[in-house]
């Protein structure tokens, strides 16, 4: 079940994502305004929800469907624009208002949007999560470990470029190692089929030391991305093994950590679930947001709510999600029709007046 609730919560963040992206121009024209008022006004915050602002756009260019990918940049980028932890009501205010544009965009562009709005909603919780924890604990940078790499006399890495796995081959993420400048900003946004092209481009524009200098570069493999690492005047064949052996054992302990807050999903589920009663208006309204709630927070593809009644000692279809609600609503059964359910109401004196039913 904790398996099979994991895999659920990841995609109702994933359908987030494709929610931003398919409503991208709007979300980006809203945001914009949002900007020019905070610019015009002087407000404090205004150059932390550029930076934000900046992250999803850039996402949205990058072809990236990985929502880690997402957190890790904005939180790698942060620490490296503004050389300190977010400040929680920072934080919290510019990403309340990033995610009620999105918000905004879906409720605008969509008929019937109350469905959308959970996905987004967990999607910025996460985010908004992840960022908090920068001043809580220490957090694992892939970027600051490839620069220590760089700068060891030992290893004479001279660069290693990260690359993102896309649709139709690979993308340039960043270069660690190589001066910003020396790099066309073309390079990273062309596809190419294979990681070789991309190591060719790179080492055109790396400077010899010395005209025989000989270099090497080799890949190796980090979760969804591929590290291109380049030696100068070294043999490899000792440090290949190395580097892939110590990637190995860091993406284990990252998924050894990643542990302790991927068990707590049950708990986002059971929050979000509560918040999205919550909104109800009204009992009828309730009802159906429990019956949505079963399928868009647990691992069930649809959920119909029944009423028990004791004097009549039958059950009543209240409402269907992902069924003929009409159906659903016709239904009037005897509950000694059905044992099991027979057995579990009448061991409880009959107390129980509503039951799901998946």
């Amino acid at each position: 079940m904790s398996l099979s609730l994991n895999t659920h919560m990841n995609m109702v963040m994933k359908h987030g994502v494709d929610l931003l992206r398919s409503h991208q121009p709007q979300i980006i024209a809203e945001c914009t305004e949002i900007l020019q008022y905070l610019r015009e006004t002087h407000k404090g915050s205004a150059d932390a929800f550029e930076f934000a602002f900046n992250c999803f756009v850039a996402f949205f260019r990058s072809g990236q469907q990985s929502v880690e990918t997402l957190i890790d940049d904005i939180r790698s980028q942060w620490m490296k624009e503004f050389r300190r932890p977010p400040e929680p009501h920072v934080l919290i205010f510019i990403l309340t208002l990033i995610e009620n544009s999105v918000h905004k965009a879906i409720k605008e562009s969509t008929t019937r949007s109350f469905h959308l709005h959970p996905s987004v909603q967990y999607l910025f919780s996460k985010i908004c999560e992840e960022m908090l924890l920068i001043s809580k604990q220490e957090t694992f940078h892939m970027d600051s470990f490839c620069e220590q790499l760089t700068k060891s006399e030992q290893l004479r890495i001279e660069w290693i470029a990260r690359v993102s796995h896309v649709d139709g081959g690979y993308r340039l993420k960043k270069v660690i190692g190589m001066e910003e400048n020396a790099i066309d900003s073309g390079l990273f946004e062309r596809v190419d089929p294979s990681w070789f092209w991309l190591s060719e481009a790179l080492l055109k524009r790396t400077p010899r030391r010395k005209p025989d200098e000989r270099r090497d570069v080799f890949p190796v493999p980090w979760k969804n991305e591929t590290l291109i690492f380049c030696m100068s005047d070294q043999d490899v064949s000792a440090t290949i093994p190395f580097l892939t052996y110590a990637m190995h054992l860091l993406q284990m302990e990252e998924e050894r950590n990643g542990k302790v807050y991927a068990g707590d999903q049950w708990k986002d589920a059971v929050i979000l679930f509560n918040e999205w009663i919550m909104r109800s208006q009204d009992l009828n309204e309730a009802i159906q947001n429990i019956a949505f709630g079963y399928a868009q927070y647990l691992p069930f593809e649809r959920c119909a709510l029944f009423r028990y009644s004791q004097s009549d000692a039958a059950g009543f279809g209240l409402f269907g999600y992902h069924f003929n609600n009409t159906a659903i609503r016709n239904i009037k059964e005897t509950i000694d029709r059905f044992p099991s359910i027979s057995k579990i109401l009448l061991g409880k004196g009959q107390q129980v007046n509503c039951w799901p039913s998946f």
